[in-house]
Order: structure tokens, then sequence, then C-alpha cells
């Protein structure tokens, strides 16, 4: 487990970063957004990242907070806890609140928060760790590594924490049910690309299922460089020895499909766009 094992690494350091320019694929939550050219690239969907940690009741979390551009959809605020399923401990929360469109855009923004525990955490068994879609995670090196996923109630959502030797990664999926319409045409739609963010390695997207609530947004963080910034010791006694410098293994893939299933996504969330839903991770 964490414990003091992690003080040195995770007392109270920051990593904040603008996270911008992920590819330029037109309309991605989506064409109706009103910034630039009237379309959003998939890249904005995610416009800033921070990331911090702390010590909290002697466990150590992680915290991660990301503006998230929803062009033509409105957001339904929210604040979930995370609990164990078989438990019902809890290890968290996430919240979602509708925010400020900056920087002349007339569509909608999304405050997205994840606050974990990862003492708790690491100690649960390692879970198969999917995308909601049923795909793969869009980010490589977890073969040897620990992954945990845990659902964020009955939303569809799922938050992965994996540690393991140069392993440190945190991130989320969320479906909306309001997106299930685009979805079920192309089942197995993946679209992610990595974003530049100096030492922080991050990967985001759009990933589409058949199923209800298996169509949303992706984020995933590389943990590795917040814990260098104190010479990290352990990680559950896995990431790196006593003194030694983290070295990643982790690697976010760009995940691209063909140009004609892009815009046959993209034309189908517009359409969804401009019947004025609401994007709600309770429905």
């Amino acid at each position: 487990m964490f414990n003091s094992q992690l003080d040195r690494v995770l007392r109270g350091q920051k990593s904040g970063y603008k996270a911008l320019g992920l590819l330029a694929v037109g309309s991605a939550l989506l064409a109706s957004s009103g910034c630039g050219s009237g379309t959003t690239p998939v890249s904005d969907i995610v416009t800033n990242v921070l990331v911090k940690t702390f010590i909290q009741d002697n466990d150590d979390w992680v915290q991660a907070t990301a503006t998230l551009n929803t062009g033509g959809f409105q957001v339904a605020g929210i604040n979930i806890p995370v609990t164990n399923p078989n438990t019902h401990d809890t290890y968290g929360q996430v919240s979602l609140v509708p925010a400020l469109c900056s920087g002349g855009c007339t569509g909608y923004s999304a405050e997205l928060t994840i606050a974990l525990n990862i003492t708790e955490v690491s100690q649960q068994p390692g879970t198969s760790a999917l995308l909601p879609n049923g795909t793969m995670l869009p980010v490589g090196g977890l073969q040897n590594a620990t992954t945990i996923a845990i659902p964020v109630s009955n939303t569809g959502a799922i938050l992965y924490f994996s540690f393991g030797k140069g392993v440190a990664m945190l991130g989320t999926a969320i479906p909306f049910s309001a997106l299930d319409p685009a979805g079920k045409y192309l089942p197995g739609l993946n679209i992610f690309q990595p974003i530049p963010a100096g030492p922080v390695q991050i990967i985001a997207g759009i990933f589409a299922g058949a199923a209800p609530k298996t169509t949303g947004i992706g984020l995933f963080i590389d943990l590795s460089s917040v814990m260098n910034q104190k010479k990290a010791t352990n990680l559950h006694g896995l990431v790196a020895n006593r003194g030694d410098t983290i070295r990643s293994v982790l690697t976010m893939r760009r995940i691209q499909p063909s140009a004609r299933k892009v815009d046959e996504f993209n034309y189908r969330i517009y359409q969804l766009s401009r019947r004025g839903l609401t994007l709600d991770m309770r429905k």
C-alpha cells in the first residue's frame, strides 16, 4: 500500500498545463460549438487540465480537473461519490458542472473534477479494464501493471487507476445517454489523440458503442512526471526503487479510424446537438 511511501512524492505537488490541439477532426461535441469556424476538433474537447496530489487523513490522493468543450450540448451538473460496489467504502468523488465557454466560444463548456484516494484504491485487486464500449484503453504499457476499474454509481462512467513498474496512470471514461443514438451506428469507434502537455502525457477523445451508456468522452493521464517532482521512492513498491527517477513505460496511442467513419459520427453528433440535448451522467 502507499501510506508513507508516497509522502515525499505526492505531498502538495501540482502540475498545471494547457491541453490544446489534439486532432483536426471536424465537430467533436461538436460542430455547433460556435468556436472558430463553427466546428470543434476532437482536440478541443479537453482545453485545460490541472493535476494535483495531496495527503488527507494520512492517505494519498490525486485530483485532476479538466475543462471540457461540449459544443452544442449543455451539461447537467452532478457530484457523485466514488464507492466500492461490494463494500460501499468511499474512494473519492466525480463532479461535472457547467462552466463559462471562454475564448470567444459561443457553445457550452463544463468542468470535470476527479478526486481519488489512491492509498485505498491500490489495495483492491486488479480488474479487467476496458472502455464502456468494450474496447481496449488507449494507453500502452499496462500489461505488467495492476489496473483497477471503478464504476461510478449507476452512471456507466468508470474511473481507472493503474500502478506498476514505471506505471502510474489515472483515467476516466464518461458515457452520456444523450449520445447513444450516434454510437449505435458506429459501435466500437474510438477517436483518441495524445495531447502535447510538456512533461505530462495525456490522451483524450471519444468512444462509441451500440449499447446504452457506451458513447462518451475518455481522458487518461500519465502521473509519473508528477511523482518525479520529488524524486519518487515507491508506488506500492513497484514503480521505482528508492531514490530512482521513474521512467514511465506508458505510451499514449493515437487512434484514428477512417475519414468516412469520423465524418459519419460527426454528422450524427451534430444532428443530436441541434436538438438541444443535455449531457447528463445520471440518465
